[in-house]
């Protein structure tokens, strides 16, 4: 499956952001320094979270594929009804 790599802005020079400048948070693409928790967050304190990590290749074109996108979400889904963790059982447009 394949996606298409959400784009963002460039800094102030003009250059793309490096990795690790912006975090997907509450359901948006946000400035790292935009993606706070606050110190009380019971995942913070007690690692209570749910991961699942995503294999993506660069494509010639410049998009990016997803390796098994559907499947990863799928998984991801259903380790969150685990902690009890609600999320939306459609697949995400970047993941499909």
């Amino acid at each position: 499956m394949t996606a298409t790599e959400p784009r963002v802005g460039a800094d102030l020079d003009g250059h793309r952001p490096a990795i690790g400048a912006w975090a997907y948070f509450e359901g948006r693409v946000v400035p790292i320094e935009s993606a706070q928790v606050g110190l009380p967050t019971h995942a913070l304190n007690y690692g209570t979270a749910v991961f699942e990590g995503i294999r993506a290749y660069r494509q010639e074109a410049g998009d990016l594929a997803l390796l098994f996108g559907p499947e990863h979400y799928d998984r991801l889904l259903r380790n969150a009804r685990l902690l009890r963790v609600s999320a939306s059982r459609r697949v995400p447009r970047f993941a499909a």
